[in-house]
C-alpha cells in the first residue's frame, strides 16, 4: 500500500453537487456520465495508475470507484472527495477471489482500518526483494485476534490479500 495525497475535488463534481434545489439532492446514486467518468479519471491520475490498497496497475476499464468510508453506514460521507478511491477489480473474472475494495466491501472500522490516506500507511507492510508483501509484525499480533483467538476482519482481509499476490 501505498500513501495517497488526495488533490483538490474535480471542478465537475462540484458543479453536479452544487445543482441541489428542493426537487433534486445530489446522491452517489444519481451520479453518472461524464462527471463520474472525471471523477473516476482523477483518482486513477492522483494514485499514479495503482489501486489504492495493492498497488496494482489500473486504468478505467479494471477498476472502480471505491469508498473508504462504505456508503451504507456513512451515507454523510458518500460524496465527500476525501472519501474516495481507485479500487482494482472492476468486474471479477470467473473464479478469481475477491481482493481490495471487492472484498473490504461494507467493512470499515478505524481502529483497525490501514488507510491509504495515511501517512504512514507504507511502514505497515515490509516489502520484500522478491517483489512479496509482508504485514509488519504489529499488523499480525495478538493484539488483533478477537477473544475468540481468530483474526479481526480487516487482518482476515490483509492475509487474504497477501496470500493471493505471495
Amino acid at each position: 500500500m501505498k500513501f495517497i495525497e488526495k488533490g483538490s475535488e474535480v471542478p465537475e463534481f462540484t458543479r453536479w453537487k452544487a445543482q441541489a434545489n428542493e426537487n433534486w439532492q445530489p446522491d452517489w446514486d444519481n451520479l453518472a456520465g461524464e462527471p463520474k467518468l472525471n471523477i473516476h479519471r482523477a483518482l486513477l491520475m492522483e494514485q499514479g495508475y495503482i489501486c489504492c490498497y495493492c498497488n496494482q496497475r489500473i486504468d478505467e476499464t479494471n477498476s472502480h470507484i471505491e469508498h473508504l468510508m462504505p456508503r451504507k453506514s456513512y451515507k454523510n460521507r458518500e460524496l465527500e472527495y476525501n472519501n474516495i478511491l481507485a479500487s482494482c477489480q472492476k468486474n471479477l473474472k470467473r473464479k478469481e477471489p475477491r481482493h481490495c475494495g471487492v472484498l473490504k466491501d461494507n467493512w470499515y472500522d478505524p481502529m483497525l482500518m490501514v488507510s491509504p490516506l495515511d501517512k504512514d500507511c507504507e511502514n505497515r507492510f515490509r516489502f520484500i526483494e522478491d517483489g512479496s508483501i509482508l504485514p509488519a509484525s504489529e499488523i499480525v499480533s495478538l493484539q488483533n485476534k478477537n477473544s475468540s483467538g481468530y483474526f479481526t476482519p480487516f487482518c482476515q482481509i490483509l492475509i487474504q490479500i497477501l496470500k493471493f499476490y505471495i
